[in-house]
């Protein structure tokens, strides 16, 4: 299996339960669905909470295959979304514009290196969102009752 990171550690390369898997399409539109309006860790914990209710709720019991680290893991490392990676960048760069933030107020003199960066992190963050209108969400389709003949 090719992984998008090839510095990535032996434990990333292996195949995962998701992997061979591929019965995931409600994931995905959930990860689309949240990705915009919710920080990283708690959309993955309300994924990993409605992948727990969708296959062991007939168990109750924790799935014997995957866990919450590896869960994560497959999301990050073995899918390739573009709506992932704009979220992604937009992300890093409000990191960046935070930490020049505290920069310009944390020092008496506001130096103007500082202040033209954060405009210009500012003016490619709007390019970036204004990208991620364009790409389409996945729908959720809701789940239908079998039929029975």
């Amino acid at each position: 299996m090719s992984v998008l990171n090839l510095d990535a550690p032996p434990e990333v390369e292996k195949p995962c339960y998701f992997c061979l898997h591929n019965n995931y399409d409600y994931l995905l539109q959930l990860r689309d669905q949240l990705s915009d309006s919710s920080g990283k860790q708690s959309m993955y914990s309300i994924m990993y909470e409605a992948f727990k209710r969708r296959t062991n709720q007939p168990l109750h019991k924790e799935h014997k295959e995957i866990g919450f680290a590896h869960f994560k893991l497959h999301f990050e490392e073995h899918l390739l979304s573009l709506r992932a990676c704009i979220t992604r960048d937009i992300r890093e760069v409000k990191k960046m514009q935070e930490r020049l933030l505290k920069d310009i107020y944390g020092k008496r003199e506001a130096k103007a290196a500082a202040i033209n960066s954060y405009i210009r992190l500012s003016q490619h963050k709007i390019s970036i969102a204004n990208k991620l209108k364009t790409v389409p969400k996945r729908e959720i389709i809701p789940e239908k009752p079998y039929e029975f003949d």
